[in-house]
């Protein structure tokens, strides 16, 4: 064994011998880094330039995406108009109502409003005389369009409507009689030489055009579209700027900053540019103008998002080849001081190398090591496994070891090491630990043991190694948590909170094949909202999902016993599964529902049979289901089982049920089978 002086002089020995080498390689290093960072730098250069064009591509194209969707829409709505301008047969039919007075011409004129409205998704469709005052619109009472004449806007639109005699696209606005931002079509009717008025097709522009320019196709934080256009000396834009408090048609800016990227637009700039949005943020822009409008479609992206992500990859892949240049480089030293490395490290007794290395790599995992000799009875635990167990002893007897275990692992433990002293090969036991004092918490350790010393076959020592699992135990756990938790999302409907008809399907397939089995009744309720549509029109659909939230409540309310449920079936439409429940009490059930429906007292302006929001239930059970199916195998008109299954038969008598009451005048219940109902209201 060398002593430190010797060793001291060895070293200086190599270091002097390779002098000159080092100090020509460092100064060949140094050149060589100089060159490398001028070639890089200018490599960084190019790809961000080229990241930067095909960045400035991409906003381009989702613009043009996006303006063929906004021209889409707008040129559905004139088709839709000039059809109706060239559409004698309605010419002729209010012709003949405004001269004299057909009532039948009237009907008719309204039919085909009402089916414009309905199959047109349209907000509303009205008949407008030639001054713009409200002639016939699709139904009349509460929900309709209650302004009497046209606001200046729109009576402009129509005025050029009736001139050209061609479809005319009005402005968006916020008008009197809506409670949402709306954009018109006027659709200028004539017979023959006479002017009768105009067909006005209003559409609700936060479902009609605000979808075509909201969705970004591509992930991104800042991006956005918006429609903007000149309005004396203020921009004014569709929908509220990123950040901005304001509501549709809402926001406008003064045209005094320049640099602003709508003004930009506005001023004649095309293709990509740079500015800032409404926050003063730097932005990267492109602009097109709205065929046949004076709007423009401005799209922007914040400069930060686009380069950040480039910046960063850049780096990581220039790191790459430095490394390798280093390296390439560093490698003659390398070779040059392996030896004195070498020399040191014979210096070093192997048995110390070892144990040195085994502690840090123990450390480094959170394992320690222990040993058994169960002759004496006695552990041995290194430092780290002293810490494990809480004890403070590096020896202790083997029943105070066991005396640390948790009772109900402890016996899994001694029969894991009565196998390994058996001859067994290494086996592993998760075991919980046993608080040692009030501070500390119960943990979870694992243990890998084997035999040792083969001099004592009889009865030999067992050595292992024990690791603190506590924390791969609690993300386990937790993650076991979350999986259940997003099971149970996956049958839930996220507007109501109810089931959704996913996890309805399950559960009625279950308690069928209960029912079924044991000869149990079963019950099914299918309840539809009355006249939701209408609901919708007129309120709006924010308005709307409140309501089917507050009616899913009240439904709700009523079913508590086990296996009972309420589940959105889709739409406005419910379904309540009733197990152990036969008619009488089923239908009993959906009468306190209709009234707890009505109790609300939801208001509702557009309903025809009562002011408030009410609903209609249709009743099946699965007595009259299977009497049905039996009667069918009777008469020869099913072959098995499979070709009349009870739980799509069940569906389809709670549905006709429904249809029933809504047939009869909805708000009320329908049993499958019998024909009396009963009304609420």
């Amino acid at each position: 064994m060398l002593r430190l002086p010797d060793l001291f002089r060895s070293l200086a020995a190599i270091f002097h011998t390779r002098r000159t080498l080092i100090v020509g390689g460092l100064a060949l290093l140094v050149a060589f880094m100089i060159g490398l960072i001028g070639w890089l730098h200018g490599v960084y250069v190019e790809r961000e330039h080229r990241h930067r064009h095909q960045a400035e591509r991409e906003l381009q194209s989702i613009n043009q995406l996006q303006l063929r969707a906004v021209l889409s829409w707008r040129e559905r709505s004139l088709r839709d108009a000039r059809m109706l301008t060239d559409d004698e047969l309605l010419a002729g039919a209010v012709g003949r109502w405004l001269s004299r007075g057909d009532v039948a011409a009237r009907e008719q004129v309204r039919d085909r409003l009402r089916a414009l409205k309905e199959l047109g998704r349209y907000s509303e469709v009205l008949l407008l005389g030639p001054e713009g005052e409200t002639l016939l619109m699709p139904q009349e009472g509460p929900g309709a369009y209650g302004s009497q004449t046209l606001p200046p806007r729109e009576q402009g639109a129509m005025a050029r409507a009736l001139a050209s005699a061609d479809a005319v696209m009005g402005e968006p606005a916020l008008t009197a009689g809506f409670a949402f931002p709306v954009a018109g079509v006027f659709a200028p009717l004539f017979d023959g030489d006479e002017t009768l008025g105009a067909v006005w097709l209003v559409q609700d522009l936060r479902t009609g055009l605000l979808p075509a320019i909201e969705p970004w196709p591509t992930p991104s934080r800042t991006a956005r579209s918006n429609i903007v256009w000149r309005e004396a000396d203020h921009v004014r834009y569709l929908n509220a700027p990123r950040d901005a408090a304001s509501g549709m048609l809402q926001y406008r800016h003064a045209m005094e900053q320049s640099s602003l990227a709508a003004i930009q637009a506005l001023s004649g700039v095309r293709g990509v540019f740079y500015g800032i949005d409404e926050q003063a943020r730097p932005v990267m822009a492109t602009a097109s103008p709205v065929a046949e409008t004076g709007w423009l479609l401005v799209s922007v992206v914040e400069v930060a998002e686009v380069f950040a992500d480039v910046r960063r990859r850049e780096l990581l892949a220039l790191a790459l080849p430095v490394s390798v240049a280093l390296l390439a480089v560093g490698l003659p030293f390398v070779i040059a001081l392996r030896r004195g490395w070498r020399r040191e490290r014979a210096l070093k007794l192997d048995l110390q190398s070892n144990l040195l290395w085994l502690e840090s790599a123990q450390q480094a995992a959170g394992i320690g090591h222990f040993a058994i000799d169960p002759v004496i009875g006695t552990v041995h635990m290194s430092s780290l496994c002293q810490d494990i167990f809480g004890v403070r002893d590096d020896e202790i007897t083997m029943a105070q070891w066991l005396s640390l275990i948790d009772a109900e692992d402890r016996g899994e433990l001694k029969t894991v090491l009565a196998r390994v002293r058996s001859g067994e090969d290494a086996t592993r036991v998760q075991c919980r630990i046993l608080p040692v004092d009030d501070r500390t918490a119960l943990r979870w350790v694992e243990i890998w043991c084997r035999a040792f010393d083969q001099e004592r076959p009889g009865d030999p020592r067992v050595i292992g190694i024990a690791q603190d699992i506590t924390d791969r135990k609690a993300v386990e756990a937790e993650l076991a948590g979350y999986r259940r938790r997003l099971e149970a999302q996956v049958r839930l409907d996220a507007l109501t909170g109810l089931s959704n008809r996913r996890a309805l399907d399950e559960a009625a397939a279950f308690q069928l094949a209960q029912a079924v089995r044991g000869g149990t009744p079963l019950a099914l309720m299918m309840i539809d909202v009355d006249f939701f549509k209408n609901y919708n029109d007129l309120y709006g659909h924010l308005v709307g999902d409140k309501c089917l939230r507050s009616v899913a409540s009240a439904l709700a309310a009523h079913v508590g016993r086990a296996g009972e449920m309420v589940a959105r079936y889709g739409g406005e439409e419910f379904a309540v599964l009733l197990p152990l429940q036969g008619d009488i009490e089923a239908l009993a059930l959906a009468e306190r529902m209709c009234r707890a429906v009505k109790d609300l007292k939801i208001e509702h302006g557009a309903s025809e049979v009562a002011p408030v929001v009410t609903v209609s239930v249709g009743v099946a059970c699965l007595r009259t289901v299977q009497i049905n199916v039996d009667r069918a195998r009777e008469h020869g008109d099913a072959d098995d089982a499979s070709d009349w299954p009870l739980m799509h038969q069940l569906f389809v008598e709670a549905d006709t049920a429904l249809y029933q009451a809504k047939r009869l005048g909805r708000n009320r219940v329908v049993l499958h089978g019998y024909p009396t109902t009963r009304r609420y209201g």
